[in-house]
Parts: C-alpha cells; sequence; structure tokens
C-alpha cells in the first residue's frame, strides 16, 4: 500500500446521556471508495490491543 493511502486521524469524544466520554473514530471521503468500500457495505471490525482492522464482508 502507498503512503498516499495512509491516513492520519484523530480520535474525538462523544459524550453520552450520562455524561461519561466515550472515543469516536469518523471515517468518511473519496479515499474509502478507492480502497473498495462504497456506500451501504457491510464491514466487519476486528479489534485488537492497539489496532482496529476493517474488511469488506462479501455479499453473496
Amino acid at each position: 500500500m502507498s503512503d498516499k493511502m495512509i491516513r492520519k486521524l484523530k480520535i474525538y469524544c462523544v459524550t453520552s446521556i450520562q455524561y461519561k466520554d466515550f472515543p469516536k473514530i469518523l471515517l468518511q471521503g473519496k479515499w474509502l471508495e478507492q480502497c473498495g468500500f462504497n456506500c451501504g457495505d457491510r464491514i466487519e471490525v476486528h479489534c485488537e490491543e492497539g489496532r482496529l482492522t476493517i474488511l469488506l464482508v462479501k455479499q453473496e
């Protein structure tokens, strides 16, 4: 993968109704489409310590 497809993003905070903060990651832009993700697609998010992996779920 080229450096152009590496994105550095900020993790934002969203506050719940109980005034507790939670992390929020917002992914949007044409670059997602260039990576093969389109509106309406389904994804899986695999969580590990310090790492998220997003995979496109094949529609059958």
